[in-house]
């Protein structure tokens, strides 16, 4: 596998990122119950993938939230997380304590 990436932060608050990768899966093995051989690419692997997302950060009553919209070729989602400590103590954070996907 191949993969490129890339973001850049639009405004303080704003950010858009892209990715790519190329994907060459093929089986080790011959697989009988897939019907497929050694060699064969893997059954609804993709060859390539993309994806593109903008996130928006901002605070919600002291707290830390963001929202991120994500599309590539098969699926598209917006998902809202929010921090449940003042924002003054979540940027040493490594991730989000309480995320929440919304579809």
């Amino acid at each position: 596998m191949v993969g490129i990436a890339a973001s850049y932060n639009i405004t303080r608050g704003l950010a858009v990122a892209i990715g790519g990768s190329y994907i060459d899966a093929v089986l080790s093995s011959d697989a009988p119950s897939l019907n497929a051989s050694k060699g064969a690419r893997l059954p609804g692997s993709p060859k390539a993938n993309a994806n593109f997302s903008l996130v928006y950060n901002f605070d919600v009553s002291g707290h830390r939230t963001y929202v991120r919209g994500v599309r590539g070729p098969a699926h598209c989602w917006t998902e809202v997380f929010w921090y449940l400590r003042p924002s003054e103590r979540c940027e040493s954070m490594n991730g989000p304590v309480s995320p929440v996907r919304r579809h």
